[in-house]
């Protein structure tokens, strides 16, 4: 699991793990807040190159990385996390970019799972 803090607009990363391309709802990020947060809603946002998902956090301030960032072209970028808060139409707080990793390589299946022709 991933945790990271959120101190006015620093976020930093307390705990990672690795990060692999390919992984769909498997990665786990929990959030902290300081006071400045009270009575925000946040949302997680998650960079990869030149894109970003967004994510609503639940009332436990968790969610999980989305899939879009882990895909196989983006194997070798580092993946950053930011939270982005508001209160009401006045309040906005955006914490800076935090790096969370660089995303490796994963396994993935063959091309088949048939056994091979037999040759004569």
């Amino acid at each position: 699991m991933f945790l990271l803090s959120a101190d006015n607009s620093k976020l930093a990363v307390l705990q990672k793990e690795l990060i692999t391309s390919g992984a769909i709802n498997a990665y786990d990020v929990k959030f902290q807040f300081d006071s400045d947060w009270d009575g925000m809603s946040r949302w997680a946002v998650f960079r990869v190159g030149s894109l970003s998902k967004s994510i609503e956090l639940d009332d436990t301030n968790k969610c999980k990385i989305p899939w879009e960032c882990l895909r196989e072209n983006d194997i070798g970028k580092s993946l950053y996390a930011g939270v982005y808060g508001m209160k009401g139409e006045t309040i906005t707080l955006p914490t800076i970019w935090a790096r969370m990793g660089e995303i490796m390589e994963g396994a993935k299946l063959g091309d088949t799972i048939l056994p091979p022709t037999p040759s004569m």
